[in-house]
């Protein structure tokens, strides 16, 4: 047995998952704010903490679903008193912090899971069950939009500014990456489990959305991998438009593209123009790539928020807690993929000059996938 304290409302997220986990119980929900309290009871949870050292205490692992600015230091105490923890996502929002989160992860005797829960997307399980299969052959390229209006959770009605207007908007370049990038590197890993991103490159269109918001709109960031891949990535949080999150990976026999959406697979040969047979295939049809034990899982967490990609992430880390499964999401992959959003704001600042990737990344503990 073991009990799951949560920090922050969105950790509230992770509810259904971790109650999907026999011998999960959980604890103590520490959040200031009336409104999250409110949120906690309407969804059942009786224990209330009076302090985020109380919940930290008694509890055995802890959900960090708080502010992107908060996330290093709450990650850090969790994992000094011995605690898991389950980090919200970004990491953190500085270079110093992923240092200092690295840090106290390798010293601490408890584990760290990341919660990027695009990578659990029911469509980018199935395309990870394919890339791993060899499916789509070698892997040339990579692309993710995430386009989201979100002034309205920037600047409140009295005019003034929430986290958001200092985390996301005014913080220069690609400051929301990983869900663009998580499933890009987890397929790419997937087809190579040694390959790196060598550089990053950024450039944005400006500030238009108002409001005292002065990040860009929009920013593209390309990605070089090593061996050549090159991966594509646009994050816009303020353009006047309905939400959008696509990604696509191309492969020598096949490829993925959800804004088809859909698969294709075949030989590597010249296509003509009116070449019919490389028609589109929806992703469900693929089904059946994935493991029996997953696809039960799949519809098990159908109807939970973000497409169930939160039912899973509660689950695999209660399933970390208690020793039934490693990190799927670990360390590695947290400093990596916030790295990667970090050093675009360096490239910004260069003039959209290709940063080359922080080397100590690459010599921390990989997740379990």
């Amino acid at each position: 047995m073991a009990r799951i304290g949560i920090l922050g409302r969105r950790g509230l997220s992770r509810l259904a998952g971790l109650r999907s986990v026999p011998g999960i119980e959980i604890g103590a929900f520490y959040d200031p704010e009336t409104a999250a309290q409110d949120e906690a009871r309407r969804q059942g949870l009786e224990t209330f903490a009076r302090s985020e050292a109380e919940a930290i205490e008694s509890s055995d692992g802890v959900v960090v679903g708080t502010p992107m600015h908060l996330h290093a230091d709450q990650v850090i105490r969790v994992l000094q008193a011995g605690r898991h923890v389950d980090s919200e996502v970004t990491a953190a929002v500085s270079l110093e912090e992923c240092l200092r989160i690295a840090e106290a992860a390798r010293s601490a005797p408890t584990g760290y899971f990341f919660a990027e829960n695009y990578v659990y997307f029911p469509e980018n399980l199935i395309v990870e069950a394919l890339v791993r299969q060899g499916r789509f052959g070698s892997l040339t390229y990579g692309g993710a939009d995430y386009v989201h209006d979100v002034r309205g959770l920037a600047v409140r009605a009295d005019g003034t500014r929430t986290w958001r207007a200092d985390w996301q908007y005014a913080a220069l370049g690609n400051t929301y990456i990983t869900h663009e990038l998580g499933p890009l590197m987890t397929w790419f890993r997937a087809a190579d489990p040694d390959i790196r991103i060598e550089s990053v490159a950024c450039q944005g269109n400006g500030a238009h959305a108002g409001a005292g918001l002065t990040d860009h709109d929009s920013t593209t960031t390309l990605i070089r991998l090593t061996g050549g891949p090159l991966l594509v990535i646009r994050l816009d949080l303020s353009s006047p438009r309905p939400h959008r999150a696509t990604f696509e990976v191309q492969g020598r026999t096949g490829c993925y593209d959800s804004r088809e959406p859909g698969i294709w697979m075949g030989e590597d040969i010249y296509a003509y123009h009116a070449d019919f047979h490389r028609g589109w295939h929806p992703v469900r049809d693929h089904l059946d790539a994935v493991p029996s034990g997953l696809r039960a899982e799949i519809a098990e967490a159908e109807g939970a928020g973000h497409h169930g990609s939160d039912w899973f992430t509660g689950r695999r880390f209660g399933q970390m807690v208690l020793g039934e499964r490693p990190a799927e999401i670990g360390l590695f992959e947290a400093m990596e993929w916030t790295v990667a959003g970090l050093l675009t704001a360096r490239s910004l600042a260069a003039g959209g000059a290709p940063v080359s990737m922080e080397d100590w990344v690459y010599d921390l503990p990989r997740g379990g996938r």
